[in-house]
């Protein structure tokens, strides 16, 4: 989505039944892949923002969404710094690790992340970007 010079550049929309990551449109694909590896690690992360988008940006990005819908809104410039810098650091080492990683590779989900991993891989299916 075109975002304006006030709006953050990435946010986080979680649903009750999905998980949605909106990131600047007029970008890098570089800086848009950066901006999704950052929202999924404040998923990762468990992080849970420190404030809300008033209702008059809610609007103006999301006119047709029930705010009733959603579970959490979170915007990058509503979490802690920490939370921001943790998310930072996740985010380099998801790209980091995502781009050295041959196509054949397999891990194994560790129980207490299941949840966690399926809620992000649910997102990712059905990205606007993804090739699957």
């Amino acid at each position: 989505m075109v975002m304006q010079a006030s709006d953050p550049c990435g946010l986080w929309i979680a649903t009750n039944d999905a998980d949605y990551i909106i990131y600047e449109a007029n970008t890098s694909k570089l800086h848009q892949e950066h901006i999704i590896a950052h929202e999924l690690a404040h998923m990762i992360c468990c992080h849970r923002g420190t404030g809300e988008l008033d209702k008059a940006t809610m609007n103006q990005l999301f006119p047709d969404l029930n705010p009733e819908l959603l579970r959490d809104i979170f915007g990058r410039t509503t979490y802690s710094d920490i939370q921001e810098e943790e998310a930072e650091i996740m985010a380099s080492l998801i790209l980091e690790r995502a781009n050295r990683r041959s196509p054949g590779t397999t891990w194994t989900v560790p129980p207490e992340a299941a949840e966690t991993v399926a809620r992000i891989e649910s997102s990712l299916k059905n990205s606007p970007t993804s090739t699957s």
